[in-house]
Protein backbone atom coordinates (compact mmCIF):
# COMPACT_ATOMS: atom_id res chain seq x y z
CA UNK A 1 0.00 0.00 0.00
CA UNK A 2 1.46 3.11 -1.13
CA UNK A 3 1.60 6.37 1.90
CA UNK A 4 -1.24 7.74 -0.14
CA UNK A 5 -3.37 5.47 0.70
CA UNK A 6 -1.97 4.48 4.01
CA UNK A 7 -2.48 8.33 5.29
CA UNK A 8 -6.02 8.13 3.56
CA UNK A 9 -7.42 4.78 5.92
CA UNK A 10 -5.64 6.68 8.78
CA UNK A 11 -6.88 10.38 8.78
CA UNK A 12 -10.47 9.78 6.84
CA UNK A 13 -11.63 6.64 7.19
CA UNK A 14 -13.00 4.26 9.74
CA UNK A 15 -13.36 0.41 9.01
CA UNK A 16 -16.42 -1.67 9.62
CA UNK A 17 -16.92 -5.29 8.38
CA UNK A 18 -19.71 -6.13 6.01
CA UNK A 19 -22.33 -8.32 7.93
CA UNK A 20 -23.40 -11.79 6.39
CA UNK A 21 -21.83 -13.81 4.12
CA UNK A 22 -17.84 -15.03 3.42
CA UNK A 23 -17.13 -11.31 1.89
CA UNK A 24 -13.73 -10.45 2.85
CA UNK A 25 -14.63 -6.69 1.89
CA UNK A 26 -15.31 -3.98 3.92
CA UNK A 27 -17.00 -0.38 4.28
CA UNK A 28 -15.25 2.58 4.88
CA UNK A 29 -17.01 5.17 6.75
CA UNK A 30 -15.98 8.56 5.43
CA UNK A 31 -16.43 11.60 7.70
CA UNK A 32 -16.82 15.02 6.50
CA UNK A 33 -13.79 16.17 8.70
CA UNK A 34 -11.53 13.91 6.67
CA UNK A 35 -13.36 14.00 3.04
CA UNK A 36 -12.25 18.58 3.70
CA UNK A 37 -8.88 17.49 5.13
CA UNK A 38 -8.22 15.04 2.44
CA UNK A 39 -9.18 17.28 -0.31
CA UNK A 40 -7.20 20.39 0.74
CA UNK A 41 -3.89 17.88 1.68
CA UNK A 42 -4.34 15.96 -1.63
CA UNK A 43 -6.62 17.26 -3.98
CA UNK A 44 -5.05 17.99 -7.64
CA UNK A 45 -6.33 21.75 -7.94
CA UNK A 46 -4.57 22.62 -4.81
CA UNK A 47 -0.97 20.32 -5.70
CA UNK A 48 -1.33 23.01 -8.86
CA UNK A 49 -1.71 26.19 -6.83
CA UNK A 50 1.45 24.66 -4.03
CA UNK A 51 3.80 24.32 -7.05
CA UNK A 52 2.76 28.18 -8.25
CA UNK A 53 3.64 29.57 -5.09
CA UNK A 54 6.89 27.48 -5.36
CA UNK A 55 7.40 28.90 -8.27
CA UNK A 56 7.14 32.65 -7.92
CA UNK A 57 9.16 31.88 -4.08
CA UNK A 58 11.92 30.94 -6.29
CA UNK A 59 11.26 34.32 -8.65
CA UNK A 60 11.35 36.31 -5.33
CA UNK A 61 14.54 34.50 -4.41
CA UNK A 62 16.34 35.38 -7.91
CA UNK A 63 14.67 38.89 -7.61
CA UNK A 64 17.03 39.27 -4.01
CA UNK A 65 19.97 37.89 -4.90
CA UNK A 66 20.05 40.15 -8.13
CA UNK A 67 20.54 42.73 -5.64
CA UNK A 68 23.92 41.69 -3.80
CA UNK A 69 26.91 41.81 -4.72
CA UNK A 70 29.35 39.41 -6.86
CA UNK A 71 32.52 38.44 -5.77
CA UNK A 72 35.38 36.27 -7.60
CA UNK A 73 38.53 34.98 -6.69
CA UNK A 74 41.64 33.97 -9.63
CA UNK A 75 44.83 31.92 -9.72
CA UNK A 76 46.45 31.78 -12.93
CA UNK A 77 49.78 30.36 -13.84
CA UNK A 78 51.73 30.55 -17.13
CA UNK A 79 54.90 29.03 -18.03
CA UNK A 80 56.42 29.69 -21.43
CA UNK A 81 59.84 28.17 -23.13
CA UNK A 82 62.25 30.08 -25.58
CA UNK A 83 62.47 27.28 -28.98
CA UNK A 84 66.23 29.11 -29.49
CA UNK A 85 67.93 28.32 -26.01
CA UNK A 86 67.11 26.51 -23.47
CA UNK A 87 65.24 29.04 -21.51
CA UNK A 88 61.99 28.63 -19.07
CA UNK A 89 60.19 31.12 -17.31
CA UNK A 90 57.00 30.94 -15.17
CA UNK A 91 54.73 33.23 -13.65
CA UNK A 92 51.95 33.20 -11.13
CA UNK A 93 48.81 35.03 -9.80
CA UNK A 94 46.10 35.50 -7.73
CA UNK A 95 43.36 38.38 -7.57
CA UNK A 96 40.22 38.99 -5.36
CA UNK A 97 37.47 41.08 -6.15
CA UNK A 98 33.83 42.44 -5.90
CA UNK A 99 31.34 44.46 -8.08
CA UNK A 100 28.27 45.94 -7.24
CA UNK A 101 25.57 47.44 -9.81
CA UNK A 102 23.44 50.45 -8.17
CA UNK A 103 20.28 50.57 -10.57
CA UNK A 104 16.72 51.07 -9.42
CA UNK A 105 15.37 48.74 -11.25
CA UNK A 106 16.73 45.66 -9.88
CA UNK A 107 15.15 47.50 -6.79
CA UNK A 108 11.70 47.28 -8.17
CA UNK A 109 11.66 44.11 -9.86
CA UNK A 110 12.60 42.74 -6.49
CA UNK A 111 9.27 44.55 -4.87
CA UNK A 112 7.41 43.09 -7.96
CA UNK A 113 8.44 39.50 -7.47
CA UNK A 114 7.84 39.89 -3.34
CA UNK A 115 4.28 41.10 -4.50
CA UNK A 116 3.53 38.19 -7.10
CA UNK A 117 4.71 35.99 -4.29
CA UNK A 118 1.96 36.87 -1.75
CA UNK A 119 -0.27 36.85 -4.30
CA UNK A 120 0.55 33.35 -4.94
CA UNK A 121 -0.03 32.67 -0.72
CA UNK A 122 -3.48 33.98 -1.29
CA UNK A 123 -3.98 31.82 -4.26
CA UNK A 124 -3.35 28.43 -2.28
CA UNK A 125 -5.63 30.28 0.67
CA UNK A 126 -8.55 30.80 -2.01
CA UNK A 127 -7.81 27.27 -3.52
CA UNK A 128 -8.26 25.68 -0.23
CA UNK A 129 -11.23 27.13 0.66
CA UNK A 130 -13.04 26.63 -2.64
CA UNK A 131 -12.08 22.87 -2.22
CA UNK A 132 -13.13 23.10 1.26
CA UNK A 133 -16.50 25.09 0.04
CA UNK A 134 -16.98 22.10 -3.01
CA UNK A 135 -16.20 19.04 -0.82
CA UNK A 136 -18.28 20.38 1.63
CA UNK A 137 -21.48 20.77 -0.52
CA UNK A 138 -21.12 17.53 -2.46
CA UNK A 139 -21.21 15.70 1.02
CA UNK A 140 -24.68 17.68 2.73
CA UNK A 141 -26.21 16.99 -1.35
CA UNK A 142 -25.07 13.28 -0.62
CA UNK A 143 -26.49 13.23 2.82
CA UNK A 144 -29.19 14.47 1.90
CA UNK A 145 -30.27 12.16 -0.84
CA UNK A 146 -29.68 9.47 1.70
CA UNK A 147 -32.42 11.06 3.88
CA UNK A 148 -34.85 10.96 1.11
CA UNK A 149 -34.20 7.47 0.16
CA UNK A 150 -35.26 6.55 3.90
CA UNK A 151 -38.64 9.28 3.23
CA UNK A 152 -39.16 6.69 0.10
CA UNK A 153 -38.33 3.88 2.01
CA UNK A 154 -41.33 4.51 4.36
CA UNK A 155 -43.41 5.10 1.64
CA UNK A 156 -42.73 1.55 -0.01
CA UNK A 157 -43.31 -0.03 3.06
CA UNK A 158 -46.52 1.70 4.20
CA UNK A 159 -47.58 1.21 0.32
CA UNK A 160 -46.85 -2.69 1.25
CA UNK A 161 -48.12 -2.83 4.13
CA UNK A 162 -51.95 -1.50 2.62
CA UNK A 163 -51.26 -3.82 -0.11
CA UNK A 164 -51.42 -7.14 2.00
CA UNK A 165 -54.47 -5.65 4.21
CA UNK A 166 -56.68 -4.87 0.73
CA UNK A 167 -55.55 -8.45 -0.50
CA UNK A 168 -56.16 -10.24 2.76
CA UNK A 169 -59.75 -8.02 2.37
CA UNK A 170 -59.89 -9.25 -1.01
CA UNK A 171 -59.97 -12.83 -0.58
CA UNK A 172 -63.03 -12.17 2.65
CA UNK A 173 -64.90 -10.20 -0.41
CA UNK A 174 -65.06 -7.23 1.32
CA UNK A 175 -62.84 -5.32 -1.54
CA UNK A 176 -62.81 -5.59 -5.19
CA UNK A 177 -60.33 -6.64 -7.61
CA UNK A 178 -60.23 -2.85 -8.83
CA UNK A 179 -58.61 -1.96 -5.75
CA UNK A 180 -56.07 -4.72 -5.40
CA UNK A 181 -54.59 -3.37 -8.65
CA UNK A 182 -54.91 0.65 -7.58
CA UNK A 183 -53.27 -0.77 -4.56
CA UNK A 184 -50.46 -2.54 -6.65
CA UNK A 185 -49.80 0.81 -8.83
CA UNK A 186 -49.57 2.53 -5.75
CA UNK A 187 -46.56 0.15 -4.52
CA UNK A 188 -45.13 0.14 -8.07
CA UNK A 189 -44.64 3.71 -7.82
CA UNK A 190 -43.26 4.02 -4.72
CA UNK A 191 -40.38 1.40 -6.01
CA UNK A 192 -39.98 3.73 -8.67
CA UNK A 193 -39.49 7.07 -6.50
CA UNK A 194 -36.81 5.04 -4.25
CA UNK A 195 -35.45 3.99 -7.17
CA UNK A 196 -34.98 7.91 -8.53
CA UNK A 197 -33.52 8.66 -4.97
CA UNK A 198 -31.53 6.29 -4.89
CA UNK A 199 -29.70 7.37 -8.32
CA UNK A 200 -29.85 10.35 -6.99
CA UNK A 201 -27.80 9.75 -3.73
CA UNK A 202 -25.47 7.48 -6.19
CA UNK A 203 -24.91 10.51 -8.16
CA UNK A 204 -23.76 12.72 -5.70
CA UNK A 205 -22.13 10.10 -3.81
CA UNK A 206 -19.60 9.17 -6.79
CA UNK A 207 -19.16 13.44 -7.04
CA UNK A 208 -17.45 13.50 -3.72
CA UNK A 209 -15.22 10.24 -4.56
CA UNK A 210 -14.17 11.66 -7.82
CA UNK A 211 -13.22 14.77 -6.25
CA UNK A 212 -11.42 12.98 -3.59
CA UNK A 213 -9.80 10.91 -5.98
CA UNK A 214 -11.17 7.49 -4.27
CA UNK A 215 -12.34 4.15 -6.45
CA UNK A 216 -15.89 4.77 -7.74
CA UNK A 217 -17.54 2.19 -5.20
CA UNK A 218 -20.35 1.57 -3.14
CA UNK A 219 -18.59 0.42 -0.25
CA UNK A 220 -17.87 3.87 1.24
CA UNK A 221 -20.60 5.43 3.32
CA UNK A 222 -20.98 8.39 4.72
CA UNK A 223 -20.78 9.72 8.48
CA UNK A 224 -24.38 12.49 9.17
CA UNK A 225 -22.86 13.24 12.62
CA UNK A 226 -21.00 16.82 10.99
CA UNK A 227 -24.14 17.47 8.62
CA UNK A 228 -26.61 17.22 11.47
CA UNK A 229 -24.71 19.55 13.71
CA UNK A 230 -24.35 21.82 10.60
CA UNK A 231 -28.57 21.43 10.15
CA UNK A 232 -29.07 22.52 13.63
CA UNK A 233 -26.52 25.52 13.56
CA UNK A 234 -27.92 26.84 9.86
CA UNK A 235 -31.41 26.30 11.27
CA UNK A 236 -31.30 28.56 14.23
CA UNK A 237 -32.56 32.19 14.73
CA UNK A 238 -29.56 33.48 14.61
CA UNK A 239 -28.95 32.44 11.16
CA UNK A 240 -31.48 34.28 10.05
CA UNK A 241 -29.66 37.79 10.43
CA UNK A 242 -27.42 38.91 7.31
CA UNK A 243 -23.73 38.32 7.20
CA UNK A 244 -21.43 41.33 6.87
CA UNK A 245 -19.13 40.81 4.07
CA UNK A 246 -15.49 40.78 4.54
CA UNK A 247 -13.75 43.50 2.44
CA UNK A 248 -12.03 41.15 0.30
CA UNK A 249 -11.23 37.71 -0.80
CA UNK A 250 -8.46 35.92 -1.16
CA UNK A 251 -8.90 35.95 -4.78
CA UNK A 252 -9.58 40.08 -4.66
CA UNK A 253 -6.45 40.42 -2.51
CA UNK A 254 -4.34 38.04 -5.05
CA UNK A 255 -5.23 40.10 -7.50
CA UNK A 256 -4.57 43.23 -5.82
CA UNK A 257 -1.32 41.93 -5.25
CA UNK A 258 -0.66 41.33 -8.74
CA UNK A 259 -1.29 45.19 -9.34
CA UNK A 260 1.21 46.68 -7.27
CA UNK A 261 3.57 43.88 -8.65
CA UNK A 262 2.44 45.51 -12.46
CA UNK A 263 3.05 48.73 -11.11
CA UNK A 264 6.36 48.21 -10.22
CA UNK A 265 7.48 46.32 -12.77
CA UNK A 266 6.53 49.37 -15.05
CA UNK A 267 8.32 51.72 -12.77
CA UNK A 268 11.16 49.76 -13.07
CA UNK A 269 10.62 49.51 -16.94
CA UNK A 270 10.88 53.31 -17.12
CA UNK A 271 13.68 53.21 -14.89
CA UNK A 272 15.95 51.39 -17.45
CA UNK A 273 16.83 54.57 -19.02
CA UNK A 274 18.33 56.30 -16.41
CA UNK A 275 21.99 55.50 -15.87
CA UNK A 276 23.33 53.17 -13.77
CA UNK A 277 26.46 52.77 -11.33
CA UNK A 278 28.93 50.18 -11.08
CA UNK A 279 31.57 49.93 -8.55
CA UNK A 280 34.60 47.69 -8.16
CA UNK A 281 37.09 46.86 -6.00
CA UNK A 282 39.82 44.18 -5.47
CA UNK A 283 43.38 43.00 -4.69
CA UNK A 284 45.80 41.21 -7.30
CA UNK A 285 49.53 39.67 -6.89
CA UNK A 286 51.84 38.71 -9.28
CA UNK A 287 55.28 36.71 -9.96
CA UNK A 288 57.60 35.65 -12.40
CA UNK A 289 60.52 32.61 -12.15
CA UNK A 290 62.52 30.49 -13.79
CA UNK A 291 60.87 27.92 -12.60
CA UNK A 292 57.22 27.11 -11.18
CA UNK A 293 58.42 26.41 -7.76
CA UNK A 294 60.35 29.59 -7.35
CA UNK A 295 57.24 31.49 -8.94
CA UNK A 296 54.89 30.18 -6.14
CA UNK A 297 57.53 30.55 -3.68
CA UNK A 298 58.08 34.07 -4.83
CA UNK A 299 53.99 35.05 -4.75
CA UNK A 300 53.90 33.11 -1.10
CA UNK A 301 56.45 35.38 0.72
CA UNK A 302 55.37 38.37 -0.71
CA UNK A 303 57.45 38.79 -3.78
CA UNK A 304 56.70 40.23 -7.18
CA UNK A 305 53.86 42.69 -6.82
CA UNK A 306 50.76 43.32 -5.67
CA UNK A 307 48.61 46.04 -6.02
CA UNK A 308 44.52 46.99 -4.77
CA UNK A 309 42.57 48.45 -6.65
CA UNK A 310 38.81 50.06 -6.86
CA UNK A 311 36.69 51.95 -9.56
CA UNK A 312 33.19 53.29 -10.19
CA UNK A 313 31.72 53.77 -13.79
CA UNK A 314 28.32 55.28 -15.12
CA UNK A 315 26.79 53.00 -17.64
CA UNK A 316 24.15 55.50 -19.68
CA UNK A 317 21.62 53.58 -21.98
CA UNK A 318 22.31 54.36 -25.91
CA UNK A 319 20.54 52.26 -28.46
CA UNK A 320 19.31 48.80 -27.71
CA UNK A 321 17.13 48.79 -30.63
CA UNK A 322 13.89 49.92 -28.71
CA UNK A 323 14.31 47.02 -26.75
CA UNK A 324 13.82 49.22 -23.23
CA UNK A 325 10.60 50.93 -24.84
CA UNK A 326 9.19 47.59 -25.71
CA UNK A 327 9.59 46.59 -22.33
CA UNK A 328 7.54 49.84 -20.69
CA UNK A 329 5.16 49.03 -23.86
CA UNK A 330 4.22 45.83 -22.72
CA UNK A 331 4.31 46.58 -18.88
CA UNK A 332 1.95 49.21 -19.28
CA UNK A 333 -0.43 46.30 -21.17
CA UNK A 334 0.08 44.45 -18.70
CA UNK A 335 -0.94 47.08 -16.01
CA UNK A 336 -4.25 47.56 -17.62
CA UNK A 337 -4.76 43.94 -17.69
CA UNK A 338 -4.41 43.23 -13.90
CA UNK A 339 -6.31 46.33 -13.42
CA UNK A 340 -9.46 45.44 -15.15
CA UNK A 341 -9.24 41.91 -13.79
CA UNK A 342 -9.23 43.63 -10.13
CA UNK A 343 -12.06 45.30 -11.08
CA UNK A 344 -14.01 42.71 -12.88
CA UNK A 345 -13.03 40.65 -9.59
CA UNK A 346 -14.46 42.99 -7.25
CA UNK A 347 -18.23 43.30 -9.31
CA UNK A 348 -18.14 39.35 -9.44
CA UNK A 349 -17.82 39.52 -5.75
CA UNK A 350 -20.56 41.71 -5.22
CA UNK A 351 -22.91 40.08 -7.62
CA UNK A 352 -21.89 37.10 -5.76
CA UNK A 353 -23.11 37.87 -2.70
CA UNK A 354 -25.96 39.21 -3.44
CA UNK A 355 -27.09 36.31 -5.16
CA UNK A 356 -25.87 34.17 -2.58
CA UNK A 357 -28.06 36.41 0.05
CA UNK A 358 -31.53 36.08 -1.89
CA UNK A 359 -30.79 32.28 -2.60
CA UNK A 360 -30.20 31.84 1.07
CA UNK A 361 -33.09 34.22 2.15
CA UNK A 362 -35.18 32.03 -0.39
CA UNK A 363 -33.99 28.57 1.09
CA UNK A 364 -35.39 29.84 4.65
CA UNK A 365 -38.91 30.50 3.47
CA UNK A 366 -39.17 27.34 1.85
CA UNK A 367 -38.61 25.44 5.15
CA UNK A 368 -40.90 27.61 6.36
CA UNK A 369 -43.16 26.82 3.58
CA UNK A 370 -42.44 22.84 3.37
CA UNK A 371 -42.76 22.66 7.22
CA UNK A 372 -46.32 23.76 6.91
CA UNK A 373 -46.95 21.67 3.72
CA UNK A 374 -46.05 18.74 5.88
CA UNK A 375 -47.78 19.40 8.58
CA UNK A 376 -51.17 20.17 6.49
CA UNK A 377 -50.28 16.88 4.68
CA UNK A 378 -50.17 14.68 8.07
CA UNK A 379 -53.39 15.92 9.06
CA UNK A 380 -54.92 15.31 5.77
CA UNK A 381 -53.63 11.84 5.97
CA UNK A 382 -54.68 11.07 9.36
CA UNK A 383 -58.36 12.36 8.63
CA UNK A 384 -58.37 10.31 5.39
CA UNK A 385 -57.24 7.21 6.77
CA UNK A 386 -60.03 7.62 10.11
CA UNK A 387 -62.73 8.20 7.16
CA UNK A 388 -61.34 4.69 5.31
CA UNK A 389 -61.76 2.94 7.95
CA UNK A 390 -65.49 4.03 8.56
CA UNK A 391 -66.23 3.14 4.88
CA UNK A 392 -66.47 7.59 4.28
CA UNK A 393 -63.37 7.47 2.23
CA UNK A 394 -62.54 6.08 -1.43
CA UNK A 395 -59.42 3.88 -1.50
CA UNK A 396 -58.35 6.14 -4.27
CA UNK A 397 -58.53 9.22 -1.92
CA UNK A 398 -56.52 7.52 0.31
CA UNK A 399 -53.81 7.12 -2.16
CA UNK A 400 -53.82 10.66 -3.46
CA UNK A 401 -53.82 11.78 0.25
CA UNK A 402 -50.69 9.19 1.13
CA UNK A 403 -48.94 10.31 -2.14
CA UNK A 404 -48.93 14.24 -1.40
CA UNK A 405 -47.59 13.40 2.07
CA UNK A 406 -45.15 11.79 0.84
CA UNK A 407 -44.17 14.54 -1.31
CA UNK A 408 -44.29 16.64 1.58
CA UNK A 409 -42.00 15.18 3.28
CA UNK A 410 -39.73 15.00 0.72
CA UNK A 411 -39.66 18.30 0.48
CA UNK A 412 -39.08 19.11 3.85
CA UNK A 413 -35.99 16.94 3.65
CA UNK A 414 -34.57 18.72 0.53
CA UNK A 415 -35.56 22.14 1.79
CA UNK A 416 -33.65 21.41 5.15
CA UNK A 417 -30.43 20.47 3.16
CA UNK A 418 -30.84 23.16 0.64
CA UNK A 419 -30.68 25.55 3.61
CA UNK A 420 -27.48 24.08 4.47
CA UNK A 421 -26.10 24.52 0.62
CA UNK A 422 -27.39 28.32 0.97
CA UNK A 423 -25.48 28.87 3.76
CA UNK A 424 -22.26 27.72 2.78
CA UNK A 425 -22.57 29.04 -0.94
CA UNK A 426 -23.42 32.74 1.01
CA UNK A 427 -20.30 32.11 3.70
CA UNK A 428 -18.06 30.87 1.23
CA UNK A 429 -18.92 34.48 -1.30
CA UNK A 430 -18.59 36.43 1.73
CA UNK A 431 -15.40 34.76 2.48
CA UNK A 432 -15.88 32.90 5.67
CA UNK A 433 -15.95 29.46 4.68
CA UNK A 434 -13.54 29.12 7.64
CA UNK A 435 -16.32 29.22 9.96
CA UNK A 436 -18.13 26.27 8.46
CA UNK A 437 -14.40 23.99 8.25
CA UNK A 438 -13.99 25.35 11.78
CA UNK A 439 -18.17 24.39 12.76
CA UNK A 440 -16.74 20.73 11.38
CA UNK A 441 -13.28 20.60 13.02
CA UNK A 442 -14.72 20.65 16.75
CA UNK A 443 -14.73 17.36 18.76
CA UNK A 444 -18.16 16.13 19.61
CA UNK A 445 -17.52 17.17 23.37
CA UNK A 446 -17.46 20.82 21.79
CA UNK A 447 -20.18 20.95 19.62
CA UNK A 448 -23.48 22.33 21.21
CA UNK A 449 -26.44 20.95 19.76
Amino acid sequence: MNLRWSILLGSLCIIYPVAGGDRDEQDTLLTLHGAVEYAINYGLSMRVAVNRRQSSAVDLFTAREALMPTARATLSTTGQRSLSSSKASFSAGASVGTDYDLSPSRFLYYRAGRNRSIAAQYDVDQQRKDIASEIILQYVKTVGAKKLIEVEEQNVEYQQRKLEEIEALFQQGVKAKSDVLQQKTGVFEARSRLLSAVQEFHRVKFTVLDILGLPLSDRYRFDTTAVMALLFCFSADTARQPLAPSQETDEIAAQRNRVVAAEATLTGSRYAYIPSLSFSAGWSASAEGRNAGSSAESLTNGGGSSSLHAGASLGIPLFDKKQRWLQVKNAGINLQTAQLELERLERAFMLAVERAELDDAMALEQIAVATVRSEAAQEALQATEERYAVGASTFIELNAVRSNYTEAQSALVQARFDRISSRIVLLQETGRIDQVIALINMRPAEKRY
